[in-house]
C-alpha cells in the first residue's frame, strides 16, 4: 500500500514529482523508494503505471484494464490533497515506512470490508475527474454544441458544485464531469453536486466519459437527481496538518516576550 502511494504522487505530478524526489533518473527514484519500502523497483514503476489513465501525463499506462479498488481508494482519499501535501506524505511514509503514520494511513485506505486489491468492481472516485475526462469533453462539446449551444465558462476552481456552466439565454446549463479509465464502474458525486443537481433540475447535465486514457466515449444524463439513485457514504479523508505541543508552544511564547 506505501508503494501504490508514492506510485499515485509519481503518476500524479509526473515530472514535478521526480524533481522533488532529487534523483537523476526516473529509475534511480523508483530503486530508492522500492529500496526504502523493501519491494522492487518494478513494483513502483507498475504502481505509477496503473495510476496513469487517470492523470494528464504523456503515458497511457494501464488503460485496458479494470482498476482495482485499492487503487481508487488511493485516488479518492488523496485527489484534493496539493503536491507538496502529497509529497509531505511520501516522504513521511517512505523515512519511517513502519511508523505511526504509515500504519494510520494504511488503516485510512483500507477500511473494514474493503478488500486491498480485489474489491468492488464498482467502487467509485470522488472529487476531480481528471485532466483527460475534461478536456474530453471540452473537445465533445465544441464538436457538437452537446448538451447546451453557448460559451463554455470553466467553472472548476469555484466550488460551486459543477465543472463547467454554459452560457445560454436566459440562464445557463451547469455541467459536471466524471471520468472512467476504462467501460466499467460507477462515480461519485459530493454533497455539494448532488444538492446543487437537485437544484437545478433540467438545467443540470452528468457528463460520464469512458476510457479516458485511450479513446474517449462521452455519454450525458440530463437532470440525474430524477433517474440516478445513489447511496450516500461517510468517510474520512486523508489530510496533512502540523500540530505543536504545549511545552513547544510555551517556549516560543517565553522567547517572543522576552
Amino acid at each position: 500500500m506505501l508503494g501504490m502511494i508514492c506510485g499515485y504522487y509519481l503518476s500524479r505530478f509526473d515530472q514535478d514529482a521526480y524533481a522533488r524526489l532529487g534523483h537523476e533518473t526516473q529509475s534511480a527514484t523508483h530503486e530508492s523508494l522500492a529500496q526504502s519500502l523493501g519491494v522492487p523497483p518494478e513494483s513502483i514503476k507498475n504502481w505509477r503505471d496503473e495510476f496513469d489513465p487517470v492523470h494528464d501525463n504523456p503515458r497511457q499506462g494501464w488503460h485496458k484494464r479494470e482498476m482495482y479498488t485499492s487503487r481508487k481508494r488511493v485516488i479518492e482519499a488523496f485527489a484534493d490533497l496539493s503536491e507538496r501535501e502529497v509529497f509531505t506524505i511520501v516522504s513521511s511514509v517512505v523515512q519511517y515506512p513502519a511508523g505511526h503514520t504509515a500504519t494510520e494511513m494504511i488503516q485510512s485506505l483500507l477500511p473494514a470490508g474493503v478488500d486491498s486489491d480485489e474489491g468492488d468492481a464498482t467502487f467509485a472516485l470522488r472529487g476531480p475527474t481528471g485532466a483527460k475526462a475534461e478536456s474530453a469533453f471540452m473537445r465533445y462539446h465544441q464538436q457538437t454544441g452537446i448538451p447546451a449551444r453557448g460559451n463554455l465558462r470553466d467553472c472548476r476552481l469555484d466550488q460551486c458544485g459543477y465543472d463547467f456552466a454554459i452560457e445560454t439565454e436566459p440562464d445557463f446549463t451547469a455541467v459536471e464531469v466524471k471520468g472512467l479509465a476504462g467501460q466499467t464502474g460507477g462515480i461519485s458525486l459530493t454533497d455539494k453536486e448532488w444538492q446543487v443537481a437537485q437544484e437545478l433540475g433540467d438545467r443540470y447535465f452528468l457528463v460520464v466519459v469512458r476510457n479516458v486514457g485511450s479513446e474517449p466515449q462521452v455519454s450525458i444524463i440530463r437532470n440525474p437527481s430524477t433517474v440516478l439513485e445513489p447511496d450516500m457514504r461517510l468517510y474520512t479523508t486523508v489530510q496533512v496538518s502540523w500540530s505543536v505541543n504545549q511545552s513547544s508552544l510555551r517556549q516560543a511564547e517565553a522567547e517572543q516576550a522576552s
